[in-house]
């Protein structure tokens, strides 16, 4: 009866698998019907673990309890342990893979004892299967195949028969009186005509109709083609017919496709009560709501709901009918399900069925092949992510999370929507016990920036969706919702202890260079100042600290280069003889030695600290640590003290590794001043320009070497001994380069070209060609790119800025979270997740006091600086949105296709309106 139900187990099934008796072991006393060993189960592990044991990868597809087990293979004394554990309804009625109860298991084996023990228990005795059969259709079959004794299948109509529940005229297409008839072979002596013309005596006698349908006319006429009536209706007493259970009648109805309106006025007629079961009956392993909701029948579904459906009652695979409906991607009946599921409360919790919905709504949404104006998975899962909806979209199962479901069918809009709902970015799966990659590969930058547009939405005051939106209000309020940078909050104290780096997901952002440039978008930027306010005290100590290193170290460098001039000058004095002399470079020596000891008693503390702080920078940024030039220097600053303490170098070597070390330091300091916002755009010009300027000399720099070569053979001295800047190749090198700037000295050039005319006019021609090709078009070449990256280089300034931001908040808070004295103090940065915060944040970007722009704290009682340029891309950005949403908005497609939906639906469920309301507007028709 039920096409397309997936294998797919819910966090229910996942919870279950948590017991440890398996259904092998089980399975074993219930062959043996070993009633001891299943009583000393129920001991053990209690009824509840004995009844539905855990089921192996193999026995998933078959779906049984062990009542079903015992049933098939008669354990008699096994079931009578089940039974009196007293297994409730939903145990003892449990429907296997093909809707079968423990009942219909029993009578499809022919164990006449077992339906007795089972009947008797207050086994549902018009239970049926997937496919509409009750067991007196199954019966029927039995006895018409004759594989089963005769005796016991009689035993078993009796018992049948003689329930005082029995539904005589069950419809699972035909009736079972007509399935016996229909079985029945034409004319007398056919081998099994007794027993099937015995069940149909019975079933007549009991009072079952022949004037049913029998596919080929009446039951009646049937039999009497079968010249089979004499036979029937000869002898006995015929009963009344018996009332039929209501909630088999409506079954049948179902079924068979009645109206809706028949199905209306059939519920209209009964009780309350009788309507209610009624509407919950099953329909082999599914309920009605769930069978509704699979063929798409909105107008069931309305009906059903009415009459008070139960919308909680599982699926064998304790799927919900919001799961076949989500399969489904009928919006309205979608939308329909959760509102009944809602009742009367303000919100239905659906936390704990999130991933199994959403993985319904992705995997069917690909399998979608057809586009139909009725089903949408993605605005089922909008729906699904509305305020009245309590969701867990950080919900974990199988080492999966909700964002990654949607990841693994690539659907970007839907992980957009779970974005925006706070499915956190960081989230990592698990596969095997081994932790994959993070979920920010999957997602398109673009992906990512739509989640965070719809993460800064207008704060009305006083709660009124219906404010116009002011942007230039003072008291114009952005409510910026940062869920999805941080990972769920967990239950247990202990475990939230560990905290985390509120801007641990943006760092994965800065890692991937797809994404990094999102880094731009004003919900982070608006983080990352509100951030670096807070991270503001430790970059100024960092820096001066840093400072004062360098001085320490251009003291030191000084001193350390004075020292070994003066023991070079002291060795030369010893070998001279002069003993006046080297007693006062002596005295000179002890003195530099001095200054040199207070010098390294300063800087040992600082270095120290560098290489503290160089650690700490390499065991958190890793991955990128190594791709930043900054880290090189600072590496090379520590390795030039090291080896200036610790070594003795000559007085050249000292002179020329102290001058590079001046460079770095300085350079150094300048990079890191440069991180501080309002500097960071000439930091960025000088980076940009130095990298296109070597870009473009290593391009040219094969022309340069030419002519080099060209000079140092023309220029080269004729005459031995002969001192000039073009003796040799190394020496023409830098002062070809020199002449690329424009220092040619063309007079001293032409002194040395040849006197003989053709040589002559070729050292000019070649000196001309030089001057065209390097300091003509390399040197404007170079500086018309200083000129046109400008844009370029103020957005890279602006990303450079953001990233070192977040570089320098996220190694702060991760000294704050891996150093235990410093852990109790971790509020003191956080502005996002803790006891005092939650991680939203309301920014009044109109504010004249910027002190007060940015609001924060669970009682929004905290107030942070927020500066001009932040408040203004956040102003230009919503700004930007409200004019996209009025153009969706002016669209008038989108404006009809709302009442065009709504006229559909009235044209498919009412359809007699639409014919009255032609018959008045054309009456004639």
């Amino acid at each position: 009866m039920v096409a397309d139900v997936e294998n797919q187990k819910t966090p229910l099934v996942t919870a279950m698998e948590l017991q440890s008796l398996k259904a092998g072991d089980v399975n074993t006393f219930l062959e043996g019907d070993d009633d001891p060993g299943i009583r000393n189960l129920i001991q053990k592990w209690g009824a509840a673990s004995v009844w539905r044991p855990l089921l192996s990868d193999d026995q998933a597809a078959h779906q049984t309890t062990s009542l079903h087990v015992a049933a098939k293979k008669g354990a008699l004394k096994c079931l009578q342990v089940l039974l009196d554990a007293n297994p409730p309804k939903d145990v003892l009625d449990a429907p296997d893979h093909d809707g079968r109860t423990p009942l219909l298991v029993a009578v499809s084996e022919a164990q006449a004892e077992v339906v007795e023990k089972l009947l008797n228990a207050g086994a549902h005795i018009n239970a049926r299967n997937d496919k509409g059969q009750t067991a007196l259709h199954i019966l029927t079959f039995a006895i018409s195949k004759g594989v089963k004794n005769d005796g016991i299948l009689d035993k078993i109509t009796d018992l049948l028969l003689s329930h005082k529940d029995i539904d005589l005229e069950p419809h699972a297409e035909l009736t079972p009186l007509a399935v016996a008839a229909s079985r029945l072979p034409q004319g007398d002596g056919a081998p099994r005509r007794g027993g099937l013309i015995k069940f149909c005596k019975k079933m007549v006698n009991a009072g079952a109709s022949l004037q049913e349908n029998g596919g080929d006319g009446t039951i009646e006429e049937i039999l009497q083609g079968k010249r089979a009536l004499p036979s029937i209706l000869m002898g006995g007493d015929r009963c009344p017919a018996p009332r039929r259970p209501a909630a088999s009648e409506f079954l049948d109805m179902v079924l068979m496709g009645s109206g809706i309106q028949d199905i209306q006025v059939f519920l209209q007629n009964k009780s309350a009560e009788d309507a209610r079961a009624a509407v919950n009956s099953r329909l082999g392993k599914q309920t009605l709501l769930f069978y509704a909701a699979n063929i798409s029948n909105e107008s069931l579904i309305k009906t059903l709901i009415e009459a008070g459906a139960n919308a909680w009652a599982f699926e064998i695979t304790h799927e919900l009918p919001i799961h076949r409906a989500a399969a489904r991607g009928h919006l309205s009946i979608f939308n329909r399900i959760i509102d009944h599921m809602k009742g009367d409360k303000r919100s239905v919790d659906l936390r704990e069925y999130t991933v199994s919905i959403v993985q319904k709504l992705m995997e069917n949404s690909k399998k979608q092949k057809v586009p139909s104006p009725d089903i949408s998975h993605l605005d089922c899962l909008r729906r699904l992510m509305q305020d009245d909806v309590l969701l867990n979209v950080n919900q974990e199962w199988m080492g999966k999370t909700v964002l990654h479901v949607a990841a693994s069918f690539n659907n970007q809009e839907a992980m957009s929507v779970l974005l925006c709902k706070g499915s956190f970015l960081g989230a990592r799966q698990t596969i095997a016990g081994k932790t994959q990659g993070i979920i920010l590969e999957s997602i398109l930058p673009a992906t990512l920036e739509r989640a965070m547009d719809g993460c800064i939405t207008h704060q009305p005051a006083n709660r009124d969706d219906g404010e116009p939106e002011n942007v230039l209000n003072e008291e114009y309020t952005l409510k910026l919702d940062f869920h999805f940078l941080l990972p769920p909050v967990n239950d247990d104290i202990k475990k939230e202890v560990k905290s985390t780096n509120e801007v641990e997901a943006l760092m994965d952002i800065n890692r991937s260079k797809r994404h990094r440039q999102t880094i731009k978008h004003p919900l982070v930027q608006c983080l990352l100042y509100a951030k670096w306010r807070k991270a503001l005290p430790l970059y100024l100590l960092n820096l001066g600290l840093y400072f004062f290193f360098v001085i320490m170290l251009t003291g030191f460098v000084y001193s350390m280069k004075d020292l070994r001039v003066l023991e070079a000058q002291a060795k030369m004095a010893g070998n001279s003889g002069s003993s006046n002399t080297t007693l006062d470079l002596e005295e000179q020596i002890l003195s530099q030695q001095t200054t040199v000891h207070w010098l390294m008693g300063f800087l040992i503390p600082l270095t120290i600290y560098m290489i503290i702080r160089e650690a700490f920078q390499v065991f958190y940024t890793r991955e990128v640590y190594l791709k930043n030039i900054e880290n090189y220097l600072e590496i090379f600053l520590v390795v030039v003290v090291v080896v200036l303490w610790c070594t003795t170098l000559g007085a050249d070597v000292t002179r020329h590794l102290a001058a590079w070390a001046m460079i770095v330091a300085w350079y150094e300091f300048v990079l890191i001043l440069g991180r501080a916002p309002p500097l960071a755009i000439y930091i960025t010009m000088l980076r940009h320009v130095s990298w296109n300027f070597l870009k473009l000399i290593f391009l040219y720099g094969a022309l340069i070497l030419a002519f080099t070569i060209s000079f140092n053979i023309i220029l080269q001295p004729t005459t031995d001994g002969q001192d000039s800047d073009f003796s040799n190749f190394w020496s023409t090198l830098p002062k070809a380069i020199v002449m690329a700037t424009g220092e040619f000295e063309y007079s001293d050039l032409s002194e040395q070209f040849s006197r003989k005319l053709l040589f002559f006019t070729s050292a000019i021609l070649i000196f001309l060609l030089f001057l065209f090709l390097i300091f003509l078009v390399l040197m404007n070449v170079m500086n018309g790119l200083a000129v046109t990256d400008t844009q370029q280089v103020v957005d890279d300034a602006k990303l450079y800025s953001l990233t070192s931001r977040l570089e320098l908040v996220y190694l702060t808070e991760s000294l704050f979270l891996s150093c235990p004295g410093l852990r109790s103090y971790v509020d003191k940065i956080h502005l996002l997740s803790g006891c005092k915060y939650r991680p939203i944040l309301f920014a009044q970007i109109n504010k004249p006091k910027k002190e007060e722009r940015l609001i924060s704290g669970k009682n929004k009682e905290f107030l942070s600086k927020l500066d001009d340029d932040t408040a203004d891309c956040l102003r230009i950005h919503r700004l930007q949105c409200i004019e996209e949403d009025q153009k969706s908005c002016g669209d008038p497609l989108n404006q009809f296709l709302p009442i065009l939906q709504e006229l559909q639906d009235i044209v498919r469920n009412h359809p007699q309106l639409v014919q009255q309301a032609a018959s008045t507007v054309h009456p004639g028709n």
